[in-house]
Formats: C-alpha cells, sequence, structure tokens
C-alpha cells in the first residue's frame, strides 16, 4: 500500500493519505482538483484523464497542496521516516493496523456477529472479505 504524506512546520500541520490503489489515488486528486475549480491549465489543456499514471496524478496533487512536503511512500516505514515532529509520528501510529477495503477502498469497519466472532466490513458496499492492512 502506497501513502501520500503532506505537512508544514512552524507550526506544524499535516495529512497522511492511505493509497490502496490507483483509483483511490484518482479520485483524491480528482476531488481536489474539483474542489479548486482547476481542471484545466492556463492553455486551456485538460489536466489528467482516466487513463493518468500514479506520477503524472501525484504531480498534479503535489501542486495543488497547500503543504510545503508533499512525498508519495510505499511503506509505513518509509513514512515515518520523513520527519521526526512527534504529532507526524502520531499520525503514522494511528496507520498501522487500519484495514481497507478491496472494493471501494474505504476503511473497514471491524463489526461482531451474533456469535461472538469479530470480522470486517466494509460501511459503504457492505462487503465482507480479506482486509489489506497498512503496514
Amino acid at each position: 500500500m502506497k501513502f501520500i504524506a503532506s505537512f508544514s512546520s512552524n507550526p506544524f500541520y499535516g495529512e497522511l493519505i492511505p493509497i490502496p490503489t490507483n483509483r483511490k489515488l484518482h479520485r483524491l486528486v480528482y476531488d481536489r482538483v474539483y474542489l479548486l475549480d482547476c481542471f484545466v491549465d492556463e492553455t486551456g489543456k485538460t489536466l489528467f484523464g482516466p487513463d493518468a499514471l500514479e506520477s503524472e496524478l501525484f504531480e498534479i496533487y503535489q501542486s495543488v497542496s497547500v503543504h510545503k512536503h508533499v512525498h508519495l511512500v510505499s511503506s509505513i516505514d518509509e513514512l515515518k521516516q520523513l520527519c521526526v515532529h512527534p504529532r507526524y509520528q502520531y499520525m503514522c501510529q494511528q496507520l498501522v493496523g487500519q484495514a481497507y477495503c478491496s472494493e471501494c477502498d474505504n476503511l473497514l469497519m471491524k463489526v461482531e456477529q451474533e456469535s461472538g466472532a469479530l470480522e470486517h466490513r466494509c460501511p459503504v458496499c457492505n462487503s465482507h472479505q480479506p482486509l489489506e492492512r497498512a503496514n
């Protein structure tokens, strides 16, 4: 699983975004660009389409981010090494052990069955499936 880390300092603020699939990255960039109403550049060219590469999507995300530091990394270990600030390290720890739906990329919830056993269920598409952990 990949992650986008974007943060600034003095004072520290930022966000960590799990990116389980390229579809999630595409949706994230689309939402950010839609919010800022910047689908086209100054020449009238569309910024990206449905077949955009990961590198193109990340470059667009960097260009519209308000943060000074924006990184795309492939593991929690890489993520933790980007910044030593205590708040940033706390955000990294919050990601460890989270599970994401393989169908719609949303965070899975732990649900107790009638038998007392725990399972993971997606609150959006209601699927029950093997989980993908952020580790």
